[in-house]
């Protein structure tokens, strides 16, 4: 790792192999095409995976990514439209976890 100065700010610049070890650790099942889409869409929508903004959730020989629901907060902060929010844990059958579900409320509509 080096750090440079971006934007007036020393920055940290990760090599592939650190990113290779910190995100996939041997137990991801993730190609090499399916690791570097998911850098990719991180890369696009300027998502911080070491932030634990997005995720790759490997199922099969599949995968899904997954938004942190902090960014979803931010992003609407930014906007300053932003008029609240409500989390719903969601359960299976057997009462187990099964995920989330967020509803960001806007002032305009």
């Amino acid at each position: 790792m080096e750090m440079t100065k971006h934007e007036g700010k020393e920055v940290t610049i990760v090599d592939s192999k650190t990113i290779q070890d910190f995100l996939f650790s041997t137990g991801t099942t993730l190609n090499e095409k399916q690791k570097n889409m998911f850098m990719q869409l991180a890369i696009r929508n300027q998502l911080d995976p070491f932030k634990r903004e997005i995720y790759a959730i490997p199922f099969g020989s599949d995968f899904n990514i997954v938004t942190g629901y902090q960014v979803y907060i931010q992003r609407a902060e930014a906007t300053g439209k932003l008029n609240g929010w409500h989390c719903t844990v969601l359960k299976d059958a057997k009462g187990g976890l099964a995920g989330a579900k967020i509803i960001i409320y806007r002032k305009d509509f």
